[in-house]
């Protein structure tokens, strides 16, 4: 009686090693691809998250902080010596680009605003805690998809779920 050895097969190697690779594929394609819905979420939680970490900072540092957006990016300022200067020099409040076909609408205190070249309205935090009422959507160019961010008087920061 013979006996057959024990092991597998080259065929049955490659066949698995087939079937694996298949798997793997799918499985990043399926990581790497994003919508425009996640795309809005993300950058909406961010300037949620910077907005309420600037209102920390103003009160802490004792120092007044304003988030200027224009056409397709933000950034944020400090005020010195009567005058509003753009925070470049810190890695957490430099300037973003927003992806292009993101776009913005503010409105401040009630009153809507444009987000063009010759705009100046920005939202404002205080060293004494307050800041300036806003509204700020996040859409898609084909006003697909949206994420708003609302805040008030006491920098409270609300944001879609």
């Amino acid at each position: 009686m013979s006996r057959r050895s024990q092991g597998f097969t080259l065929l049955e190697l490659l066949i698995v090693l087939v079937i694996l690779g298949i798997t793997i594929s799918f499985t990043v394609l399926s990581f790497g691809l994003k919508n425009s819905q996640d795309d809005l979420k993300q950058q909406g939680l961010r300037l949620a998250a910077l907005m309420q970490l600037a209102s920390e900072e103003s009160i802490l540092l004792s120092q007044e902080l304003a988030l200027q957006f224009e056409s397709n990016e933000y950034y944020f300022l400090n005020l010195k010596k009567d005058s509003w200067l753009e925070i470049s020099n810190d890695p957490v409040f430099r300037r973003r680009k927003l992806p292009e076909n993101m776009l913005v609408e503010l409105s401040v205190e009630g009153s809507d605003v444009s987000t063009d070249e010759n705009s100046v309205e920005r939202i404002y935090f205080y060293s004494s805690g307050e800041a300036s009422p806003f509204t700020l959507t996040l859409r898609t160019h084909d006003a697909e998809f949206s994420y708003q961010l609302t805040g008030d008087s006491q920098a409270s920061i609300k944001h879609d779920e």
